[in-house]
């Protein structure tokens, strides 16, 4: 072994063993400081996955909380007056409607839509049956699904729908009215040449609002069948006026004929 013999010669051994310890150290540290940044990381991931999960909570709070103090409001709707047709300004039927807020909040914006127009089922034409066995494709009847979610926005041409819109109902209030729902044309002229007229008319009605717990708004839309209690007798579509005490408005029992949100 090597043993200084000088004083030169021992300054160096002994500047060697520190400049060792100090690079041992420097070492020592940057491991202490690798190990000490991977914990600081995985404290932050935590912190953050923390802060997520606390958002996430906050929010499934708020939903809950929305839910159980949001506004409810149903509809109920009753025949108001005869049905009637002229030639200026086609089929006329007044609707009754109470909008009952059974939630716990007030219901904004509250507006209420209803639509009167033929109800025709889906039948193979008779040029299309021989000896009773259809062929080819049925004429395709009424949607009811997609009418309901063409009612329940509210449409370009307002011609056709009356409309009562942008009130406030307070839990447990009621709001009454009767609409005069005039109807569009087109739609029952194009019924005269369907072979599946069902001899009944359909009552869709939708009531749309918001709430002052957000921004969300909410819908209720029914489909409802108006048809004459006179036995075997169908609504004329050439036109003409029907009393009250000889009408009837039933809700649809088809499938798809509600959208409550």
């Amino acid at each position: 072994m090597w043993k200084p013999t000088n004083p030169i010669e021992l300054y160096t051994l002994g500047l060697f063993i520190f400049t060792a310890v100090l690079a041992l150290i420097s070492v020592i540290q940057i491991f202490l400081f690798i190990q000490s940044n991977r914990q600081a990381n995985r404290a932050s991931e935590a912190a953050l996955n923390a802060a997520d999960a606390a958002r996430e909570s906050n929010n499934i709070s708020r939903q809950v909380m929305i839910a159980e103090q949001r506004p409810w409001i149903k509809h109920e709707v009753s025949i108001g007056g005869p049905l009637s047709f002229s030639a200026e300004k086609g089929w006329k039927f007044p609707l009754e409607y109470n909008l009952t807020n059974v939630g716990k909040s007030p219901g904004t914006m509250v507006s209420f839509y209803a639509q009167l127009l033929p109800f025709n089922i889906s039948v193979y034409p008779k040029e299309n049956v021989a000896n009773g066995i259809p062929k080819g494709d049925p004429l395709p009847g009424t949607d009811i699904e997609a009418e309901l979610q063409k009612i329940s926005k509210v449409p370009d041409d307002k011609e056709w729908l009356k409309m009562s819109f942008g009130e406030i109902l307070f839990p447990n209030d009621v709001i009454k009215g009767v609409l005069n729902i005039h109807t569009n044309s087109q739609l029952f002229d194009k019924a005269k040449e369907h072979e599946g007229f069902s001899g009944q008319f359909l009552v869709l009605v939708c009531v749309k609002y918001g709430s002052t717990l957000g921004d969300d708004m909410y819908r209720t839309a029914k489909s409802y069948q108006l048809w004459k209690t006179v036995h075997g007798q169908s609504i004329n579509l050439d036109g003409e006026t029907i009393s009250v005490a000889e009408l009837a408005l039933t809700e649809s029992p088809q499938l798809f004929t509600k959208i409550i949100e």
